[in-house]
C-alpha cells in the first residue's frame, strides 16, 4: 500500500478491513460494544428519591474500596462480611 500510492494503500486497507469485518472475532467485539453499551443507559428513569445509603456485601478488597470511596463521597454505608476481620477492613 505505502509503496504504490495512496489510492493502492486505500483500496488494501479497505480490503482487509472487509475481511477483518466478517470474522468470528470481529462479531464477538461488537457484541461486546452493544451489550456495554446497553447496560449504561438506565431503563427504570430517574429514580423518585436520591440516592443516600448503599449496602455492600463483602468487604473484600473491593468490597471494602468500595465502602471507603462511597463513604468519602458521602453515602451511608452498610457494609456485610461472614467475618469481624472482614469487616475491619471496609473501616480502614
Amino acid at each position: 500500500g505505502a509503496e504504490q500510492g495512496l489510492e493502492a494503500g486505500l483500496k488494501a486497507e479497505s480490503k482487509a478491513f472487509g475481511e477483518l469485518a466478517q470474522t468470528p472475532e470481529c462479531n464477538a467485539l461488537q457484541g461486546i460494544f452493544f451489550g456495554s453499551t446497553a447496560l449504561k443507559k438506565n431503563r427504570f428513569g430517574t429514580p423518585e428519591k436520591p440516592v443516600t445509603t448503599i449496602g455492600i456485601l463483602g468487604a473484600g478488597l473491593m468490597g471494602a474500596g468500595i465502602a471507603q470511596v462511597s463513604a468519602q463521597r458521602g453515602y451511608r454505608v452498610l457494609l456485610k462480611d461472614l467475618n469481624l476481620a472482614g469487616l475491619g477492613r471496609g473501616l480502614n
